[in-house]
């Protein structure tokens, strides 16, 4: 089958949905389909695309968001006249213009649900974070009806709802009243990938994903004081929109010789500082069913969470904090580096 696979992002970007994306595209080809990828890009093609079993098509961002979504609808239009089946990682971004592109054509598609959209939004806004639970069940997602209403078009015309976890899937389902026998949960899975055998870990604390509001690193950059005078140090690894903010706040601290940033890195290059770290931490105001926890776990990676996260083995890890207390963190981080708690 010919198969398009839009999303937001895509490698080289970080985050679950372009390594997602990367790796379902790989085995449909290896299984004899014919995937396309469809996503939003920096750059109109990188030196890697050409080292892909599939075609890849970018559509360059620009500062115009209406622009970006029109860019991507004519490029979205296009191909679905050629392809089986449509998929789509992102149902706002990517969403928004794929849906409109596919009634147009009386095309269906299907998607996969694993954020919060309007959630996000709030929180980049500044104001006063909660998880994405609390956002639903306060009816918060109701101050932004605009987008609401968009998200509710592309839930509605969409064929089949994919979400990745059965927590987000029933709040999900409330606020848009989406009805049942189009839902379904598949989790995110466990990579395939062997840890080092024997590895010898360092002192570095990591961080690895978007430099966002919902993902709390500044929580992190305050937390790491307590550890900071015990050799360790703190590897945060990403882009994003906060970048700037963290970088001033890790240089305004006693210990910023301590707190290194690293650009975002091959998935080859991240699981090799997985695999020597002494501990990972995903400071998230929620996590549903990260993908970096999943890899860290293949990995034998030891990692650390906040305590709204949608894991499938939630209950399976001791070290759960609360994102809104970084005495907390702070708490858990100096327990751990006591070396027979952390054996």
């Amino acid at each position: 089958m010919k198969i398009l696979l839009c999303t937001g992002i895509f490698i080289p970007e970080p985050g679950g949905p372009a390594n997602y994306t990367l790796k379902l595209a790989t085995l449909l080809k290896q299984a004899g389909h014919s995937p396309r990828v469809l996503c939003y890009s920096d750059e109109e093609s990188y030196v890697g695309d050409q080292t892909l079993s599939f075609p890849v098509d970018r559509v360059k961002r620009t500062t115009s968001k209406l622009k970006n979504y029109k860019h991507y609808y004519r490029r979205a239009k296009a191909h679905i006249k050629e392809v089986d089946v449509v998929y789509s990682l992102d149902w706002f971004s990517a969403g928004i213009p794929l849906a409109f592109a596919c009634k147009r054509a009386g095309k269906s598609y299907a998607l996969r649900v694993g954020g919060g959209y309007i959630w996000e939004k709030y929180l980049s806004q500044g104001k006063k974070p909660m998880s994405l639970e609390q956002f639903y069940k306060k009816g918060a997602y109701k101050k932004y009806p605009l987008m609401k209403l968009l998200m509710g078009y592309v839930f509605k015309n969409a064929k089949r709802i994919a979400f990745n976890s059965e927590k987000q899937k029933n709040f999900f389902q409330e606020a848009y009243k989406l009805s049942e026998e189009k839902l379904l949960v598949i989790e995110n899975p466990i990579p395939n990938v062997s840890a080092a055998e024997e590895a010898k870990r360092g002192k570095t604390i990591i961080f690895a994903g978007r430099f966002n509001a919902k993902n709390n690193v500044s929580l992190l950059i305050d937390a790491f004081e307590s550890v900071a005078e015990k050799g360790f140090t703190l590897v945060l690894i990403g882009e994003g929109p906060e970048k700037a903010k963290l970088l001033k706040q890790a240089e305004d601290k006693p210990y910023a010789s301590k707190i290194f940033f690293k650009k975002t890195l091959t998935q080859e290059d991240l699981f090799d500082q997985l695999s020597t770290c002494y501990l990972a931490v995903l400071p998230s105001w929620t996590d549903i069913s990260p993908n970096f926890a999943n890899e860290c776990r293949a990995l034998k990676a030891p990692f650390i969470i906040s305590k709204e996260n949608y894991l499938p083995y939630a209950s399976q890890i001791p070290n759960q904090f609360d994102p809104a207390s970084a005495e907390e963190l702070k708490a858990l981080l100096l327990k751990l580096a006591d070396e027979g708690e952390y054996q």
